[in-house]
């Protein structure tokens, strides 16, 4: 069965571009074309259709190869792009190679062609695999990079508003979206939060916005752990608030990832764009992986804020705490004064007053009074020094204490 090949002819010539045709035909294809002869002509075939190859005469009368070449070049088209001429000479084919053609052949040698059409072919599709292997290992390397940040953030302790704002403009850069934003959930009160949002415009959907949890279309997916992917808002069913938003300001695809922590979900990870089915299975395991590394982060970092909170609490309480022990130093210290002052004073009265009736009175007293003498002076120095060593235990807690050995 003959193989397709779509192929435009630049050739001023029917009856070569027909032997072309021929040529191809008994080389084993069936070519769809289209003749041009003038560079209106080709930008016209370039604009509305795909081609596979380019067959070009070199010169004509009212166009050239060099001038089909910079068309090509203009739209940046990876064609296979051959020439076939009835007089070329050595300097015009390395110039014409210079400028893009890929062989050259002459119209005498057209068995040719076919094989030089079949190695260029192969040769693009080669370049094509290439370019599309460097775009994987470029968006790889991004990827990478922002798994990176987020390690970063987390290692930082950053606050979870820092993360979601620093992973969404890295992820934007990553993926074929042009908004997203990071929701918290609350399944106890049924609220969501947006926690951060990057965007290139202004939105109805912006930071610290609250809204129930029925307003983002994606809660039950995001419940049992799955990624949503609304491919065409346009012809979604869902009618959450949140859809209808974004509808009205021009967006066409959306991704919701959930961010689950210690199997809970806390959140959720949105992407949105303006084209129609721009999330595909790539695009959906980045936002997986970036999620599942983003809930970790945040729910890190709500940690550190609880522990400081808690920090700053205990702090306050130890505060508030000492200020009571400085009073209540400072009423022991009163209370001490009070003791040496208002109890000290009366028993140095009785001391002394012992002491002169044991002096002065000596000769009126029996034994039993002397006896007795001695007994309030004994008790009185007794009570003193219980005193006294009331006095420097309280002073233990004094400040100005100093230690000696």
């Amino acid at each position: 069965m003959p193989e397709s090949l779509r192929v435009l002819i630049v050739e001023d010539s029917e009856d070569d571009a027909e032997l072309l045709l021929l040529e191809l035909r008994r080389g084993g294809y069936d070519p769809a074309f289209v003749r041009v002869d003038t560079a209106e002509g080709m930008r016209n075939a370039l604009e509305k259709y795909s081609w596979d190859v380019i067959v070009s005469d070199y010169s004509m009368p009212r166009f050239d190869t060099i001038a089909a070449l910079e068309l090509v070049k203009e739209r940046e088209l990876d064609l296979p792009f051959i020439i076939v001429s009835g007089r070329i000479g050595e300097d015009v084919a390395v110039q014409s190679m210079k400028a893009g053609a890929h062989d050259y052949i002459m119209k005498d040698n057209l068995v040719r062609l076919v094989p030089a059409i079949q190695r260029e072919l192969r040769e693009a599709e080669q370049r094509r695999e290439r370019r599309r292997a460097e775009k994987a290992l470029e968006r790889y390397h991004k990827r990478l990079e922002i798994l990176r940040e987020i390690d970063k953030a987390i290692l930082a302790i950053k606050s979870p508003r820092e993360i979601a704002e620093a992973t969404l403009g890295r992820l934007c850069e990553l993926l074929p979206c042009e908004r997203g934003c990071v929701v918290m959930i609350d399944t106890r009160t049924e609220e969501a939060t947006v926690l951060a949002v990057f965007s290139c415009d202004e939105s109805r959907i912006h930071q610290g916005m609250r809204l129930p949890v029925q307003s983002w279309a994606s809660i039950d997916m995001l419940s049992r752990g799955d990624v949503h992917i609304i491919e065409d808002l346009r012809e979604s069913p869902q009618a959450a608030s949140v859809i209808q938003v974004l509808r009205a300001e021009g967006y066409r695809s959306y991704l919701s990832a959930p961010l689950v922590s210690h199997g809970h979900l806390i959140g959720s990870l949105n992407l949105w764009a303006t084209r129609e089915h721009a999330f595909g299975n790539e695009q959906l395991e980045v936002a997986r992986e970036v999620a599942t590394l983003q809930a970790i982060a945040i729910q890190q970092a709500r940690m550190y804020e609880q522990i400081q909170e808690h920090t700053h609490q205990l702090e306050q309480n130890v505060a508030e705490r000492t200020i009571e022990l400085q009073q209540m130093n400072a009423d022991l210290e009163s209370f001490s004064a009070s003791i040496s002052h208002d109890l000290r004073a009366p028993l140095r009265a009785v001391q002394g007053f012992a002491e002169v009736l044991g002096e002065e009175y000596a000769d009126a007293l029996d034994e039993n009074g002397k006896e007795y003498i001695e007994r309030i002076v004994a008790s009185t120095s007794y009570m003193d020094t219980l005193i006294q060593d009331l006095l420097e235990y309280s002073r233990l807690n004094s400040p100005d204490i100093e230690c000696r050995s």
